[in-house]
């Protein structure tokens, strides 16, 4: 198969995937300048089924907050799929209209490399949601969390009253219209209050996998008390932690990868969706629906085995519920 073949095929199956049978009469293709090679296949490809087709390039915080917003959104608004391709798309929030748009389906494309497109599509869709699931559901129920790693990982929280959330590609906005994200395959939790404590040894930093360089964290009442090691990863750790300034620190949430088809070292949305690892992820908390200025640090932890009420359910790469 050529691979001008293979770009179409993974434009088809990611259009069948998200959109199912139904005819994809009408599109909108967004991306930024780093998007736009994996957007022209979605746009050229419904151009010569001869179809409905528009594409719209600028940056993801005018498209979503900046002057082009109502613009985007009225856009959005008149086709039947929309597609937002962008690497950006790994460390913003989506405005709150995208969750509230009446008639159309949304694609988010987190890559702007057709050659990772067509990986992410060898994912077993089904695989993965039934994992997602069934970890969401572990983690909804319990009461005490703990991960370890061969490393030296050795953190514990409590999630009560939390639940558990799923990544497994498709989500449902306030109006029953399916929203998709690429690459896809991840559970989280969100730890109860202050209650983490103890230590993550740390393999590299999620989108930073060239710095990769082992080191320690020590946590403490949830908050990041202390970074052992002189190597460059903890010092970028360190760097990021001095520029966002107080309250960078706060553990936000753990989440595990589960997707086989996810590499780590090609992007930050692929190292904290490959299966074998987990992420502890930090930063300020905040309500704002602004454009983040920083975005959240995902440190990874490989290898690792987790315990949900003294009940082990993950250990390495292997779902053991």
């Amino acid at each position: 198969m050529t691979l001008k073949a293979k770009y179409q095929e993974a434009v088809e199956k990611t259009l069948q995937l998200c959109c199912g049978t139904k005819k994809v009469s009408s599109i909108l293709v967004a991306c930024d300048y780093e998007g736009r090679a994996t957007a022209d296949l979605f746009y050229t490809a419904q151009l010569q089924g001869g179809k409905e087709a528009y594409l719209l390039q600028s940056t993801l915080p005018n498209l979503f907050t900046g002057r082009l917003s109502p613009f985007f959104h009225d856009a959005l608004g008149k086709v039947k799929t929309g597609i937002i391709v962008s690497p950006e798309l790994a460390r913003t929030s989506f405005p709150a209209w995208l969750y509230e748009l009446n008639n159309t389906e949304m694609i988010c494309i987190a890559t702007g490399q057709p050659r990772t497109l067509c990986r992410w599509m060898e994912t077993d869709f089904k695989k993965v949601a039934d994992q997602a699931k069934k970890i969401a559901d572990l983690l909804t129920i319990g009461r005490e969390l703990h991960i370890t790693s061969p490393a030296g990982t050795d953190l514990a929280l409590s999630i009560r009253r939390r639940s558990g959330i799923t990544d497994f590609g498709r989500m449902l906005n306030g109006n029953g219209n399916n929203i998709w994200f690429l690459p896809t395959g991840e559970g989280t939790i969100e730890p109860e209050g202050r209650t983490a404590r103890g230590r993550i040894v740390v393999e590299f930093l999620a989108g930073k996998y060239e710095e990769r360089s082992q080191f320690e964290i020590v946590i403490k009442n949830g908050e990041v008390f202390r970074i052992r090691g002189k190597y460059p990863a903890a010092e970028l750790l360190r760097k990021l932690f001095r520029e966002q300034g107080a309250g960078a620190r706060s553990l936000l949430h753990l989440g595990l990868g589960l997707n086989d088809a996810a590499l780590f070292g090609r992007s930050l949305q692929e190292d904290i969706k490959a299966r074998g690892a987990a992420h502890a992820t930090f930063g300020k908390r905040t309500k704002s629906k602004s454009w983040p200025k920083f975005s959240p640090i995902s440190a990874m932890i490989l290898s690792p085995s987790l315990f949900i009420d003294g009940r082990e359910i993950l250990q390495g790469k292997t779902l053991l519920a």
